[in-house]
């Protein structure tokens, strides 16, 4: 595993997201869009694009990671994944983006606006996490 290297959240993500944890391999981040709730966990291994870019060990950590993120979610919210993406799209940088099911959000305030999280709302949500 490649680990020990300088890593950084590109500068987009950054701006859109907040960290909830650290995991071994990723970081997983709430992304601050209410429109379209999801979660994303980002590598932290400088310069990669394509899962392939991940060793045999960090592909199958990445995998266990994912797991534990969504349980994380649904045990934290109560909220179900329905989509998982592996990409780098805009920000060039391999991530994992958990997409959060809009049925299992209706009853939850902080998803019903179109914009950004206001502060409260971010730590509520992050708040949620440290419970489990």
């Amino acid at each position: 595993m490649t680990l020990n290297k300088p890593f950084l959240v590109h500068a987009l993500m950054e701006g859109v997201s907040v960290i909830i944890e650290d995991f071994p391999l990723c970081q997983f981040r709430l992304l601050n869009d209410r429109e379209n709730p999801a979660f994303i966990l980002v590598p932290k291994i400088q310069a990669i694009k394509t899962l392939s870019d991940l060793d045999q060990e960090e592909r199958f950590l990445l995998i266990d990671e994912i797991d534990l993120a969504t349980k994380k979610i649904k045990s934290a919210l109560k909220l179900d994944i329905y989509s998982t993406e592996i990409t780098a799209d805009t920000v060039h940088q391999l991530h994992v983006r958990l997409k959060v099911s809009p049925a299992t959000t209706s009853n939850i305030s902080f998803f019903d606006a179109k914009d950004a999280y206001g502060s409260a709302e971010k730590e509520q949500i992050l708040n949620s996490f440290k419970l489990v």
